[in-house]
C-alpha cells in the first residue's frame, strides 16, 4: 500500500515535471520563432529606413539643383542683358545724332558736357540720368541767374540814362527827383510805390520824365492858386506829359 502511494506520487511529480518541460520547451521554441521572425524582418526595416532616409536626401538634393540652375539662369539673364546695353552703346554718341527745332541755336558747351555725361561707359544707367538731370538743374539756375543779372543791369542803364538826361538830368536831377516824388505822393499809393522800386519801373527816363511833369505842374497849380486844377487854356495833355520835347 504504501508502495503504491509512493508510486503514485512519484507518478504525479513527473507528470508535472514533464508539462512544466513542455512548457517551457513549449515557450522556448515559441520565442525562437519570434526571434526568427525578428531576425528575418529587422533587415527588411532597415534597408527601409535607409531607404526612406536616401530618399529624403535626394529630394534635397535635387532642391538644391534646381535653386543653383535657377539662380544660374538669373545670373546669365543678367549678364546678357548687360552685355546687350554694352554691345548697343558702342558707337560714341555726337551732336549729329539728335533732331533740334528749326530755328533753335544749340549751346555748344552745353551739347559737348552732354555727350560727355552721355559717352560715359563707367557710369551705370542710374548714375548717367542722375549727371543728366544734375547739368539741366545746373543749366537752369545758370539762366535765370543770367536774367536777374541782366535786368539789374538794365536798371543801372537807366539810372545813368536819367541823370544825363536834357530835360530831367543834369544839375537839375535833383530837383527834377524831388518833383517826381511830390507826383507819387499826391497821385500814387505806398503799394504803387513798392511795385515800382521792386520791379524798377521809376528807373525808367520815360517814366520818370512824366512823372516830372506832373510834380511840376502841381507845384505850379499850387503857386498860382488854381489847387491843381492847371491852365485851363493849355491842353491836358501838355499839362499832363509836357510838350513830348526833350
Amino acid at each position: 500500500m504504501f508502495n503504491f502511494l509512493n508510486y503514485g506520487l512519484n507518478y504525479f511529480c513527473m507528470e508535472e515535471a514533464g508539462d512544466d518541460a513542455g512548457g517551457s520547451a513549449g515557450g522556448d521554441d515559441a520565442a525562437a520563432q519570434i526571434d526568427t521572425a525578428n531576425e528575418e524582418s529587422a533587415p527588411d526595416d532597415a534597408e527601409a529606413k535607409d531607404t526612406g532616409g536616401s530618399d529624403g536626401a535626394d529630394d534635397e538634393a535635387n532642391a538644391d539643383k534646381a535653386k543653383k540652375e535657377s539662380d544660374d539662369d538669373a545670373e546669365k539673364s543678367k549678364d546678357d542683358d548687360d552685355n546687350g546695353d554694352e554691345d548697343e552703346g558702342t558707337e560714341l554718341l555726337t551732336a549729329d545724332d539728335f533732331d533740334m527745332p528749326e530755328g533753335l541755336e544749340v549751346d555748344e558747351g552745353m551739347m559737348g558736357e552732354f555727350l560727355e555725361i552721355a559717352n560715359n561707359k563707367e557710369l551705370s544707367g542710374k548714375d548717367r540720368d542722375q549727371a543728366l538731370v544734375g547739368l539741366y538743374a545746373q543749366k537752369q539756375k545758370d539762366a535765370l541767374d543770367a536774367q536777374y543779372q541782366s535786368w539789374d543791369d538794365q536798371r543801372s542803364a537807366w539810372k545813368t540814362e536819367a541823370k544825363t538826361d536834357k530835360e530831367i538830368g543834369g544839375k537839375a536831377f535833383d530837383e527834377n527827383l524831388a518833383h517826381a516824388q511830390k507826383a507819387m505822393a499826391k497821385f500814387g499809393s505806398k503799394e504803387l510805390k513798392e511795385f515800382g522800386e521792386q520791379y524798377g519801373f521809376m528807373d525808367n527816363p520815360e517814366y520818370l520824365r512824366m512823372m516830372v511833369r506832373v510834380g511840376k505842374t502841381l507845384s505850379e497849380d499850387n503857386s498860382s492858386g488854381n489847387k491843381g486844377g492847371g491852365d485851363s487854356q493849355t491842353p491836358i495833355e501838355n499839362r499832363w506829359y509836357g510838350s513830348g520835347d526833350k
